[in-house]
């Protein structure tokens, strides 16, 4: 579905409302699919701008995430990045969109663009226009001057913007102007006449402004009085011209499979609820009407594919088996060849050369029978004799292989017949990716990639929870666990200002004490404490008093390449005590141990 000027006249409203006044950090292009992604930033909120020159698929959309073959293609627009988006608009009611970009520059003066979607199908481009010159600056497709007078679009050029229509805009239409087309056109269908008078009308929109207006479809225009052009006039304002409190929601209407047929910029009144999906924004509907449109495409695509694929595989692999199956009752006449090698040892004359057949007595068989057999003249009898017993010996090996390879073809036509079948019934995406799968062995589709998963990497410290304690005054003391878990406590748990401790000479757990504030003082009893835990759980927990270290953290260092648990210390201070335990905080960490 190419979108109308209606369509565009609301999404380039939306998108003023939306994103003017957003910088553009930086420009994707996706040259395969004739697309222009804008990465657009207003402080710390981002989005992605998508401007689609495509032939069939032309639209523009707002995302929240960026893609993953993104950046790949090549650099065009790039002048822009930086800049700022001061406008959005929609070029004189027509097909195209315009995004007025103001870029400043420390060097040279500010400089102004004209960013041009044309949303034309076949004929769609993006246009880079310098605004001061009205020069095109770059282009997503170069188009050159045709016979007709059609316009030529390439860098350098003056850019000619759309050719103009001699129809009324929608926003132009009153009773009086209608009044006027009637006149003109009196025996014209009410329907044909809205169609070939008002621009950027469809169909579904022609249906929609009628049923609004209560005027019957097939009503002819001279029928029409003052009464029904003014509410016709006013069912066309309250649809393209809504109050705020009248605004309406976008919508999507799908068919019974729920795939989207239609996109449309109101709710449409006769259409079954269960067959249309509502929208806040027309952006929003946007989005999912293309994002589905395209995936059901593509489905039907790979399913044709395979279709053609697979006739052709059954039909190649059939021609297969027949040959194989010829050459199969060819290697089983290996018994004919070896009776004819030893028929043609018995001959007296083995040295003679120059015939070309040979008739014996086949004493092999009861009561014997002549037969004939084919010789080469250049050989001789034994030469000949010899030919034959190579012929038995390589059918003995080659039914084998035969064998297998029928087998094999056997099992390829089977799984390509079950294909075929399924192929018959209506495209689903899991049906192909199953076959797909089935097929992937025979070579002519790769195998769907699995997602990948994963692997949930544990948390930081997740395997270096510390013990916990608490001195008498109420103060926490962390002890590491291991070599690493000592300096993930140390280096990552522990904040500048807190007390670390160490048995002196010995290797053990470090230990923190916990400040509560930054000014608040350890007493004498906490320190002494908290140093009992640091020799109880080093490799002095055995002696009656043990010296252990203690200073603030921020005066440790961990040297480069150094083996976990080693740091070097600064401004130290030591304490003798008695090893022993505190009373431990419980949690479900501590529980285990």
């Amino acid at each position: 579905m190419i979108l109308t000027a209606s369509h565009i006249h609301f999404l380039a409203s939306e998108l003023q409302e939306t994103v003017r006044g957003w910088r553009i950090k930086e420009v994707f292009i996706i040259a395969a699919e004739r697309t222009a992604i804008l990465q657009i930033q207003q402080g710390k909120r981002r989005k992605s701008l998508l401007l689609s020159a495509h032939p069939e698929f032309c639209r523009v959309e707002l995302l929240e995430k960026t893609g993953p073959n993104w950046g790949k293609g090549p650099h065009l627009f790039t002048s822009i990045q930086g800049g700022q988006i001061t406008e959005i608009s929609q070029l004189d009611f027509d097909r195209a969109l315009g995004f007025s970009v103001e870029k400043k520059s420390e060097i040279s003066a500010t400089r102004e663009y004209q960013f041009v979607l044309e949303l034309t199908g076949p004929q769609a481009n993006l246009v880079l226009v310098d605004a001061e010159s009205g020069k095109i600056s770059q282009c997503l497709r170069v188009v050159k001057a045709g016979k007709k007078g059609s316009r030529e679009i390439a860098p350098g050029k003056l850019y000619c913007p759309l050719p103009k229509h001699d129809r009324l805009s929608p926003l132009e239409v009153n009773s009086r102007k209608l009044s006027s087309l009637i006149e003109r056109e009196p025996g014209k269908s009410f329907r044909g006449l809205l169609a070939s008078s008002i621009w950027g009308l469809n169909d579904s929109i022609i249906k929609e402004i009628v049923a609004r207006s209560g005027i019957g479809l097939r009503t002819k225009a001279r029928q029409l009085s003052r009464e029904d052009l003014t509410a016709l006039s006013r069912a066309v304002d309250r649809l393209y011209c809504p109050s705020p409190v009248e605004r309406e929601n976008a919508a999507v209407i799908v068919d019974k499979e729920g795939n989207p047929k239609e996109l449309l910029f109101y709710v449409p009144t006769e259409v079954p609820e269960k067959l249309t999906r509502s929208f806040p924004s027309l952006l929003e509907a946007t989005s999912f009407f293309y994002r589905s449109f395209i995936k059901t495409r593509e489905l039907q695509g790979g399913w044709s594919r395979l279709t053609r694929k697979v006739s052709s595989l059954v039909a190649k692999t059939g021609r297969r088996k027949e040959l194989l199956q010829q050459r199969l009752s060819e290697s089983q006449r290996k018994e004919l060849y070896k009776i004819c090698g030893d028929l043609l040892m018995l001959q007296p004359d083995k040295k003679k050369r120059g015939r070309k057949e040979i008739s014996v007595d086949n004493i092999f068989k009861a009561p014997p029978e002549r037969v004939t057999i084919d010789l080469e003249p250049k050989m001789s009898i034994l030469e000949n004799a010899r030919g034959y017993y190579k012929r038995f010996r390589k059918a003995i090996a080659g039914e084998k292989k035969l064998e297998a390879q029928l087998q094999k073809i056997n099992s390829d036509l089977e799984i390509l017949n079950r294909a075929e079948e399924s192929l018959e019934s209506e495209p689903a995406e899991y049906v192909l990716l199953n076959l797909k799968r089935q097929l992937a062995p025979l070579g002519i589709t790769d195998a769907p990639r699995e997602a990948k998963r994963t692997k949930v990497r544990p948390r930081v410290g997740a395997g270096f929870c510390p013990r916990e304690f608490v001195t008498s005054d109420g103060w926490r003391v962390l002890v590491g666990r291991s070599a690493r878990g000592n300096d993930h406590l140390t280096f990552k748990i522990a904040s500048r200002e807190d007390v670390w401790f160490h048995a002196r000479g010995a290797h053990g757990s470090h230990v923190i004490l916990k400040r509560p504030r930054k000014k608040s003082q350890p007493s004498k009893i906490s320190v002494e404490e908290a140093a009992s835990l640091a020799a109880y759980f080093s490799k002095q927990r055995t002696s009656s008093k043990v010296s252990v270290s203690y200073t603030l953290v921020k005066h440790l260092r961990k040297p480069r390449r150094a083996k976990p648990g080693l740091v070097l210390v600064e401004q130290e201070e030591s304490v003798m005590v008695e090893p022993r335990l505190l009373r431990r905080v419980e949690s479900s960490s501590n529980a285990s141990d």
